[in-house]
């Protein structure tokens, strides 16, 4: 009946449960056949194409669900020796009759499975979309010389990946209105849902264009004109080029360079850029995007790389940002040449020696300086979420040495070391957790050390990250906030200094070569520490803590005897109550002790005896 339907050119509605029956159980046969002749059966007599081009009341959601289930099950099953069914011949040729060599005119014939899912991979629904796109990259994968030059007809490619990538230039241009530059403050945007969905459809986007470009060539070892062929106008190369004329210069680096034809500001071109590093496997696109980022050109007014290295040097945090996390990924990229690696300054020390190359004063040495000069000045001036500078710290430490650092940026990390470490004294002695800030240092150290060796590069974290420092932007000052007066907002605030304490740690000039420890925070010489907590009160007081020998006697435990102090400053006479009527007399002393790198300042109750 439904057959009937659709010869007539009517679409097949109604009997809702005889359509969900059917299209149930042909996807469950296909499905579980095994043997191939049995496949021949099912898939000849143009029966299937017939069932494939019927009209189904697509509204209805489970006729829609398994309607696309058995295009994706049916895909799954094509290889050379059954693809010749799925062709539609017309003039009473039905598919299955010959092969597609051998029929009368192969070129004017039709692919139903491919034309049907290429309708619904712009289907408002997520997993319709998801399984449209498999069918196709299924059809595009089937190692069939006709199929292939059907697919490639100029009338057949315009159905389907120019508009994947157009989607993805449209994507990209959209994330500006609910996620990174649309006017309005973050805390005012409103569609969060809107937001996680586009992102994570531009990711979805990213590999799948990534996959048809791992689509292998046909061999033919015969014919080398073919092959040649197959290395320039392939699905690979074609979907290559498509890629990068319409969406990487246009869209992404035209808008990264800020010109007249930009489409999108430059944190979603600088995000973008890094979604596709991340997902590309093809090493002539991953070579070529490398390239054209760190090479400099002289035929360009404002080179790709200019724009690049500018945007990471941006006073726009999200800006800034966006460029660490897309220099992260070119870096990590295992698909990127040594050679072209090298040429733009950020071939990693390892892979460097390996090579048997040195740290000279040539100009991709200067290279190298310039990235590791803008990476140092994110790290060390700017407000920037410590996620980015995590990301950042990442690339830092793969691309320089002690020697490269030099004393000026030495220094540098050292100062940003010393002042994590007075606002994390000053936070602990100020506030009500000031007993536990010993004991975080061992605990939430594993954590840190993990989110510098493995920063945090999914979709969803760094739109977050680009939001926040875009937030941190918009504030009208960049000092830190007022304490919390709840112990909950307190012990966050502590936390927090004491992750960025830990960052700077981890970046001490001694590390940069090596791995970070995995036991107890490197703070480096004791006397930093100790100076930055003698800054946090008078200069008149003498406030030096009490070596110890290991750090666990750091912290100051219930029942210890403790020397008691005769300095006003850091003793204070007092009573207390712990039951009523019996009243102590005790003192609240101030501790401080040092073992090696780390030093403790707790606030204590002693009483008469120095318990």
């Amino acid at each position: 009946r439904h057959r009937a339907g659709h010869r007539q050119g009517q679409p097949a509605r109604g009997g809702s449960h005889l359509t969900l029956q059917l299209l149930q159980t042909l996807s469950i046969m296909v499905q579980n056949i095994q043997l191939e002749t049995s496949l021949f059966y099912l898939f000849s007599n143009n029966h299937v194409n017939e069932l494939i081009e019927c009209d189904f009341d697509f509204d209805d959601e489970e006729v829609m669900a398994y309607y696309i289930s058995l295009l994706k099950t049916i895909s799954l099953k094509l290889n050379p020796a059954t693809v010749q069914f799925f062709f539609d011949y017309g003039d009473g040729v039905l598919g299955g009759n010959k092969k597609c060599s051998e029929a009368p005119d192969a070129k004017l014939a039709s692919f139903p499975l491919f034309t049907r899912a290429v309708g619904f991979v712009e289907h408002p629904e997520s997993m319709v979309r998801a399984a449209a796109r498999t069918v196709v990259l299924n059809v595009f994968g089937v190692h069939d010389k006709e199929l292939r030059r059907y697919l490639l007809k100029p009338e057949n490619w315009a159905l389907y990946v120019p508009r994947v990538v157009d989607r993805i230039a449209a994507a990209v241009e959209s994330l500006d209105g609910v996620a990174l530059v649309d006017g309005s403050s973050p805390t005012e945007i409103s569609h969060d849902g809107e937001r996680s969905n586009l992102v994570a459809e531009l990711g979805d986007l990213m590999y799948h264009v990534n996959d048809l470009m791992c689509v292998p060539n046909l061999l033919d070892s015969g014919d080398k004109s073919h092959s040649h062929y197959e290395d320039e106008h392939g699905v690979a190369s074609k979907t290559e080029r498509e890629l990068w004329s319409k969406f990487v210069e246009p869209t992404a680096l035209g808008s990264l360079k800020q010109g007249d034809g930009a489409t999108s500001s430059m944190t979603a071109a600088l995000f973008a850029l890094s979604r596709l590093m991340q997902a590309c496997t093809r090493t002539t696109l991953a070579n070529r995007l490398c390239e054209v980022l760190t090479k400099k050109n002289s035929r360009e007014g404002v080179s790709s790389r200019d724009a690049f290295i500018a945007s990471l040097k941006s006073p726009r945090l999200d800006v800034a940002s966006a460029a660490v996390f897309a220099l992260y990924s070119i870096v990590k990229s295992c698909h990127v040449s040594d050679e072209t690696a090298e040429e733009g300054g950020l071939l990693t020390v390892q892979r460097k020696e390996a090579m048997g190359g040195d740290w000279g004063e040539d100009e991709k040495g200067e290279f190298a300086d310039e990235w590791i000069a803008a990476l140092i000045k994110f790290i060390t001036e700017t407000q920037a979420p410590l996620a980015a500078k995590q990301c950042a710290a990442w690339v830092l430490r793969r691309l320089a040495t002690r020697e490269s650092l030099g004393n000026e940026r030495q220094s540098a990390l050292d100062k940003m070391m010393v002042d994590a470490a007075r606002v994390f004294v000053h936070g602990a002695m100020e506030g009500p957790w000031y007993d536990s800030a010993s004991c975080l240092f061992t605990q939430e150290w594993a954590s840190a050390r993990r989110a510098v060796e493995q920063p945090s590069t999914q979709d969803d974290a760094v739109i977050s990250i680009l939001i926040a420092a875009r937030a941190q932007d918009d504030q009208d000052t960049l000092t830190p906030p007022s304490p919390s007066d709840s112990s909950p907002g307190a012990g966050a605030a502590l936390v927090a200094q004491l992750r960025e304490l830990m960052f700077a740690a981890m970046l001490r000039p001694e590390f940069f070569g090596a791995a970070l420890p995995l036991d107890a925070p490197p703070l480096g010489d004791p006397s930093l520490i100790i100076d930055a907590m003698t800054d946090t009160v008078d200069s008149d007081t003498m406030y030096e803590p009490i070596a110890v020998r290991s750090t666990a006697e750091l912290e100051v435990k219930e029942g210890e005897f403790v020397v008691e102090s005769t300095d006003t400053d850091r003793s204070v006479a007092c009573r207390v109550a712990f039951e009523p009527g019996r009243e102590l007399h005790v003192r609240i002393e101030v501790i401080s002790r040092v073992c090696g790198s780390c030093a403790s300042a707790s606030a204590v109750l002693v009483s008469e005896g120095g318990r």
